[in-house]
């Protein structure tokens, strides 16, 4: 039995000896933040001026179903984002629809990442409301809101780190619930293992 115990032991300490060198690896990210600053830097877009002729021009056509507006001008012009019952509508200063053409999305990618070449460098590939730099930053707008978000190389690592300190090795809910609740498991009996052994040893 005792020989046993220790095999078991053994076995059990090999398992998990690799997911604790991996909890106080990922652990030590997460206290010390290397590299979290350019990895998770806040991408805007850029606004200009708005003037008191804007303003008038939007009064004019406001509409009492607006529960609120934001009047915004950037490189790519006029931008009224209108909340309404049904959702944020993206509009002109005339009231009439915005939608975004390629162009008008190269420039509000182009005009944020300029202040920052080093990160960014220049725009290589642009699909829809997403764009690929030549630094292999993605870059990605939200039309409705008119906000922007990236995410790098460092940014990718390191939201993979968390997934492996978190024990979600498979992005299925489930399974990766199931294997933490296992890992644990074998935690708490390597521990009682441990104490069972040492009593037997006596």
């Amino acid at each position: 039995m005792k020989t046993a115990l220790r095999r078991w032991h053994k076995w059990l300490g090999w398992l998990l000896a690799a997911q604790l060198l991996l909890w106080a690896v990922t652990g030590a990210v997460f206290i010390f933040k290397p590299g979290y600053g350019p990895a998770y830097e806040r991408l805007e877009v850029l606004f200009l001026p708005v003037s008191q002729q804007d303003i008038q021009r939007v009064a004019a056509i406001a509409k009492p179903e607006w529960q609120g507006v934001r009047i915004l001008r950037s490189v790519a012009g006029e931008h009224l984002l209108v909340n309404t019952v049904n959702g944020v509508k993206h509009l002109d200063f005339s009231g009439v629809q915005r939608n975004p053409s390629a162009s008008v999305v190269k420039s509000l990618f182009s005009d944020s990442i300029a202040g920052n070449t080093a990160r960014y460098g220049q725009l290589t590939d642009l699909a829809g409301l997403t764009a690929v730099t030549s630094t292999g930053v993605n870059l990605t707008l939200d039309w409705q809101q008119l906000t922007l978000r990236q995410q790098g190389d460092d940014s990718r690592l390191i939201s993979l780190l968390y997934k492996l300190h978190y024990l979600q090795f498979t992005g299925n809910a489930f399974i990766d619930k199931t294997m933490a609740s296992l890992a644990l498991m074998f935690l708490i009996v390597l521990s009682v293992f441990g104490v069972v052994v040492s009593f037997l040893r006596k």
